[in-house]
């Protein structure tokens, strides 16, 4: 089982909808909820690549996961080199087996989830918006009452999809960015029940492949709460996932290739 594929009943489109002019969001008591904020947890992200063409569905499932463990790792180091402290909150396959509860309660959390992307796509800066889902079980794994749920989607050019949008923007001018990635955050205050912050990034170009752009993402999405972060991590990274795939990629690019007249 891969714990960090569980928002399958999340729409991420809805999540684009939040009006950038009202951002970040955060509860009218924020500043009292969160004066006993001394650490968070982050719960295992969900990431969705967009405009795949012709890579197949286990590619994608494969990269995805590799992208959310990087955006997971990001989020972790950025909230460890703030005044706050990242708490560990270990979902591995054999921790839910000798703790079923935690398997049930991460599944339990999709609908919770739901609804507060649906609450915060018409809401303005100021929310009120309360957490339905039992997040108790995942609190107390965590020792830590401030967990954090992260979402987000991207999109890449393969090779000849990068050579014809070269040659149109030749011909005609401009054209499309070759790579994007959109992330949100928002934070519950197990407590209180309630969602007490809320921001998004969408950076254009971005490739979500490479670890030094998740890491800069990250760390603009978390800069209203955390303040500015000098984390870096060495660009030598990025290659990790695009070669891991590099071969497989080129074998359903020239299987594509092959069909064409």
């Amino acid at each position: 089982m891969v714990v960090n594929r569980r928002w399958a009943a999340v729409s991420l489109v809805g999540m684009c909808l939040v009006g950038c002019s009202a951002l970040p969001k955060q509860s009218k008591d924020f500043g009292e909820a969160s004066k006993s904020m001394t650490k968070m947890a982050v719960m295992p992200p969900r990431f969705d690549l967009q405009k795949v063409g012709v890579l197949s569905g286990d590619l994608v499932t494969e990269m995805n996961h590799d992208i959310e463990m990087v955006i997971k790792e990001a989020a972790d180091t950025v909230i460890a080199a703030s005044s706050l402290s990242a708490a560990d909150l270990d979902l591995s396959d054999q921790v839910l087996a000798d703790h079923p509860e935690l398997r049930t309660a991460i599944f339990e959390q999709d609908a919770a989830v739901k609804k507060v992307h649906t609450a915060l796509a018409g809401a303005g800066k100021e929310i009120d918006i309360k957490y339905e889902g039992n997040a108790d079980p995942l609190a107390d794994a965590a020792d830590c009452d401030y967990l954090v749920f992260m979402e987000g989607n991207g999109f890449f050019s393969t090779t000849g999809a990068e050579v014809a949008s070269i040659a149109l923007a030749a011909l005609f001018g401009g054209g499309s960015p070759q790579s994007g990635t959109f992330l949100s955050a928002f934070v519950v205050d197990v407590t209180r029940q309630e969602v007490i912050w809320y921001n998004q990034v969408d950076e254009k170009p971005s490739d979500p492949r490479k670890p030094t752009n998740l890491l800069g993402d990250v760390k603009k999405l978390f800069k209203p709460l955390l303040g500015k972060s000098f984390v870096q991590w060495d660009d030598s990274r990025d290659h990790e996932i695009t070669d891991r795939y590099k071969e497989r990629m080129k074998a359903a690019e020239a299987k594509d290739s092959a069909k064409q007249p």
